[in-house]
């Protein structure tokens, strides 16, 4: 939308009125909107005319002026928005609640994180173990079938050894 007014509006006077495909053209509208909106009552001072070839709707400079005025005030104040300060208050607390929260939370996963470590280290400890008791129980084993060789009787056993 064209919101600069051209030099030629600023010397006119408030009896002056320009055509619908003008004033469309300045307010960066289609002749529809603007008809629209002058059938409506919202541009102060838009008449219907009569002319040769039927009606035509006028707008004074005065109110084409105005609206470009409004829509640049519009414009400019666009993306400068003041909350209230209780509201800044209260979006700086969140934050501050938030940022305790995830520290807290950082500290609990380095614990976890701590533990689990532990407990691997634990449970390498433990398989160490768990395998060099199962490579003592396989001697043990080896020990005491020899053992039981032993207590055969001696004839029982003297035919074993001439067996093998």
């Amino acid at each position: 939308m064209n919101t600069q007014l051209p030099p030629s509006l600023g010397n006119t006077s408030a009896d002056d009125f320009l055509d619908l495909p003008t004033a469309a053209e300045m307010l960066g509208l289609s002749v529809k909107t603007l008809r629209k909106r002058c059938v409506a009552g919202k541009l102060a001072g838009a008449t219907k005319q009569s002319y040769i070839k039927g009606d035509r709707w006028v707008i004074p400079v005065a109110t084409v002026e105005a609206q470009l005025r409004e829509a640049t005030q519009k414009a400019a104040s666009v993306g400068t928005v003041n909350p209230p300060a209780e509201e800044i208050e209260a979006l700086k607390t969140e934050l501050d609640k938030l940022k305790q929260e995830l520290t807290i939370q950082t500290l609990r996963a380095d614990s976890h994180e701590q533990l689990a470590l532990e407990r691997l280290g634990r449970i390498s400890d433990l398989q160490g173990a768990a395998n060099a008791l199962s490579s003592a129980l396989a001697q043990l084993q080896q020990l005491t079938s020899g053992a039981e060789n032993k207590k055969q009787k001696w004839w029982k056993r003297k035919g074993e050894q001439s067996s093998s």
